[in-house]
């Protein structure tokens, strides 16, 4: 499981581990060191050997990342270090895709995997209508399913509807 930027999201993404863990054996949430040495913004090459090293100890798995995460688990898939059976995320950050990762959504056309996008229409880091248009332009609509919810914040706190989508991912 990975979480925004803010250390605000490190509350949230325990609690959507508290609420999310009964359909799994087990979860892990990664701790971002930036939130423990004040910082304002993630590492993403710091954080890319934690998460290789906690994939590698959970065979299968499946991804849950919201926002910077979602960038992080690209990379992670990009570089070769996570092979997830399926990725679930909220909230993708638009601007920094464009600005920093353009090939964003050219890995997640390569990898195929099961992928399903959760997105408020009024999310302050992206519109929905934004980041819709952005998959469009980078996915098939057989790669990817686009759930727009109501809202007007980045948070994603709708566990029902995350539950509801885990499961369908996993089949």
């Amino acid at each position: 499981m990975l979480s925004g930027n803010s250390l605000s999201n490190r509350d949230w993404i325990l609690e959507a581990q508290a609420q999310l863990k009964t359909p799994f054996q087990s979860t892990f949430v990664l701790d971002y060191g930036h939130w423990a040495t004040g910082q304002p913004n993630i590492d993403l090459s710091a954080e890319l050997p934690k998460l290789a090293r906690a994939a590698g100890n959970l065979e299968p798995y499946g991804l849950f990342a919201k926002s910077i995460g979602t960038v992080l688990a690209v990379q992670a898939i990009e570089q070769n270090l996570i092979k997830p059976a399926f990725l679930l995320f909220c909230g993708i950050p638009l601007g920094y895709i464009l600005s920093d990762y353009p090939q964003f959504g050219a890995v997640l056309a390569r990898a195929n995997l099961p992928l399903t996008f959760i997105h408020n229409q009024n999310d302050p880091v992206a519109s929905s209508s934004d980041a819709s248009q952005y998959l469009q332009s980078h996915l098939t609509p057989d790669q990817y399913r686009f759930i727009e919810t109501p809202g007007n914040t980045h948070d994603y706190k709708d566990y029902t509807l995350l539950k509801t989508e885990l499961a369908a991912l996993l089949g």
